[in-house]
């Protein structure tokens, strides 16, 4: 996906949604600046059925593995992305009072 590294939002270090400070910013709006990208480039590029009407039993297989493959891309971003609101909403509630 563009060079997204959703393992780097595992793992705390330089460049890692961990990271704290402005670093950590820049980071967050890159990966979001990747997503809006594939969102993107998605809507624009939409397959329709008109489209794999004539493909065979072999394009029709590429395709089905690659849309698989790109779902089980989605499903692990989703999970980093609900472990991040998780982490970020125990912060905002155990954090120190202003």
């Amino acid at each position: 996906m563009g060079g997204f590294a959703a393992d780097r939002a595992l793992g705390p270090g330089a460049g890692g949604l961990a990271s704290a400070g402005a670093n950590a910013l820049q980071v967050v709006s890159s990966e979001a600046d990747v997503v809006d990208r594939s969102l993107a480039d998605l809507a624009s590029n939409a397959i329709t059925t008109d489209d794999t009407a004539l493909w065979g039993f072999g394009q029709a297989a590429d395709f089905a593995d690659r849309v698989e493959q790109l779902s089980r891309h989605v499903e692990f971003l989703q999970v980093v992305a609900a472990g991040a609101v998780d982490r970020a909403r125990t912060a905002a509630l155990t954090g120190p009072l202003s």
